[in-house]
């Protein structure tokens, strides 16, 4: 029976994660701020194989003869050789299930302890400065759908006459959050109420910008005049990524990785989470649902989200199917981004859209999509969401 086990990966030093905006504007190199879901994946694997002694000489991939003990490493990672999120028969081996990244905050005690989880805040989140210096509040605005009889509202993207209007109490002088939610922030957003400002949570003060100047390779030689400027991050001392596994075994265990194309290293420490008793782990509203190995999010739900109601949903990772979720009639994006992966024949990569994390989706009484399509996407955490009803009159 697989059981949950936390896995954090605190930084050693800056950490970069290449993306599609990486080179973006001109030779600037900006890097993730949070590593995808793959490339932990990627690791935890590699790790479970060099413990079990199950990789090549070179330790980059697996043996094809079995070890010591006559296991071999289909038996502990499963026979998906390429990370192919549109794998129809996903086979991990012995690990069931991953949940979103999120950001750990420990505790300062000698004993390892942690305090809080975090995770990016929805895209209807804002900052509002009140007129004291520094005084700052959250604000949601909400959106209220109103009916349009007439018929005679126009489209503002492609000039199409809609039969209803959307309009939202968002403060164009607001900022977006750039903040980090834990806890209390989204005990109190899932409720409907407003969440408490609290400026330690601000991303900026726990995910910390670094830059500095890098000479572009060829053939393993310096280009001459290849100049760029390159943008990493380091997380401050308290914090680490961190994600929940399930696993059948007892087979992961402490140590230090490399994460990303740039090789940054990670001190990655494994903590076993059967009969948990901790607090902050079953009262969070969102880790608590990661124990669950068969709690994939509110999209994946035995209901069919049928409501009278406008429902809002809000994606806690990433979204990523064959086709956009059916009824969304409108929706929060600050964002988007492509990643690439491996093909299945291994001599291309493949690029796909992605809805990110945070941004909030409104759908008219049904949620629906292909739950049979990128059914690993749902195993290593993507496609994540929370869903929540209402009315669309009033402040949410």
């Amino acid at each position: 029976m697989a059981e949950p086990y936390l896995v954090s990966f605190k930084p050693l030093s800056n950490y970069y994660f290449g993306s599609s905006t990486s080179f973006s504007e001109g030779f600037n190199a900006e890097s993730r701020i949070f590593p995808t879901q793959l490339t932990l994946l990627g690791c935890i694997r590699r790790t479970i194989l060099k413990k079990n002694n199950l990789l090549d000489d070179n330790l980059k991939y697996p043996k094809k003869s079995p070890n010591k003990e006559g296991k071999t490493y289909e038996e502990f990672t499963g026979k998906s050789t390429k990370l192919n999120l549109n794998d129809y028969e996903p086979d991990l081996g012995l690990i069931r299930k991953i949940s979103p990244v999120f950001i750990i905050q420990w505790g300062s005690s000698l004993v390892p302890c942690f305090n809080d989880f975090l995770f990016p805040v929805p895209g209807n989140v804002y900052i509002h400065s009140k007129k004291s210096p520094g005084d700052k509040e959250i604000r949601t605005f909400y959106v209220t759908k109103i009916s349009n009889e007439n018929n005679n509202a126009l489209s503002f993207v492609n000039n199409t006459k809609k039969n209803s209007v959307f309009l939202s109490n968002v403060n164009p002088k607001d900022s977006p959050a750039g903040y980090l939610g834990g806890r209390l922030f989204w005990e109190s957003y899932l409720s409907g109420e407003t969440p408490v400002y609290y400026a330690n949570y601000l991303k900026n003060k726990i995910i910390i910008n670094s830059s500095q100047m890098g000479i572009a390779r060829e053939d393993r030689k310096t280009k001459d005049n290849a100049f760029y400027r390159k943008h990493d991050f380091k997380l401050e001392k308290k914090y680490s990524f961190g994600i929940i596994i399930h696993l059948e075994n007892d087979i992961l265990k402490n140590d230090d990785v490399i994460l990303g194309g740039e090789r940054s290293k990670f001190r990655m420490t494994v903590i076993k989470l059967k009969d948990s008793n901790s607090i902050v782990i079953n009262n969070h509203p969102i880790i608590k649902r990661f124990l669950e190995i068969n709690d994939f999010g509110d999209l994946y739900s035995d209901n069919d989200n049928n409501s009278e109601k406008l429902i809002k949903t809000v994606l806690i990772s990433s979204f990523i199917s064959d086709s956009k979720p059916k009824g969304i009639i409108h929706s929060i994006i600050n964002d988007r981004e492509i990643i690439r992966f491996m093909k299945s024949a291994g001599s291309k990569t493949d690029a796909f859209n992605f809805i990110p994390e945070g941004s909030v989706l409104y759908f008219n009484k049904t949620v629906s999509f292909n739950k049979e399509s990128y059914k690993l996407a749902k195993i290593v955490g993507y496609n994540f969401a929370l869903t929540i009803n209402t009315k669309g009159d009033k402040n949410e």
